[in-house]
């Protein structure tokens, strides 16, 4: 580059320098231009494969999100059995050692609640498909879950997350055994 004092063109920038020198300087056309069409297919390339590499991710959260709703009303179901099973042990109705057919039950805020060895029953009083008076009872249910009608010869209750892809396997189970005073509560998460 070399100092000259003669006017710039239409592509020449010129600074003014001490003493009347000039620089010139050579503007490239590609740069005032903007960017060439590889360089925009590159960028809508890497973010193509940025979005299809998060998407996945986000997918999962909701996945998660639901799983998450499950262990909830596991808990749920938890703490009301267990306190389901203190009142019992507490009522002269009641008692730990009863099997449900011998219709022991405690009485919470006006609702009898029906019992087997102890524990609140899935299905109210047995051989009564109508619920009331069961675990249901002690807890307050997410309105995103239904619970199933009663299978007889079981001794579960089902609750079914409605919002999930296939809501008959995203599911908690609450299972007493009838021969035993164990409870099992299952959760099914294949169809979250």
């Amino acid at each position: 580059m070399g100092f000259t004092a003669h006017p710039p063109d239409a592509r020449q920038a010129t600074t003014r320098l001490s003493a009347g020198w000039t620089r010139r300087r050579v503007l490239s056309q590609a740069a005032s231009r903007g960017f060439t069409a590889i360089e925009l297919i590159t960028v809508v390339v890497i973010l193509g494969l940025l979005a299809a590499t998060a998407l996945p991710r986000f997918l999962n959260l909701a996945r998660d999100a639901r799983r998450a709703s499950l262990e909830g009303l596991v808990a749920t179901l938890q703490s009301a059995a267990q306190q389901g099973r203190a009142r019992c042990a507490m009522s002269p109705t009641c008692s730990l050692a009863q099997p449900a057919w011998n219709l022991p039950h405690y009485t919470e805020q006006g609702v009898t609640i029906w019992t087997h060895r102890g524990w609140p029953t899935p299905m109210g009083r047995i051989w009564v498909d109508d619920w009331n008076g069961s675990v249901d009872n002690l807890i307050t249910r997410p309105a995103d879950y239904d619970r199933m009608p009663h299978q007889p010869g079981t001794w579960a209750g089902v609750y079914q997350l409605t919002s999930a892809p296939t809501p008959a396997h995203c599911k908690v189970t609450y299972q007493l055994d009838s021969a035993s005073d164990s409870l099992t509560i299952l959760i099914d998460d294949s169809g979250c």
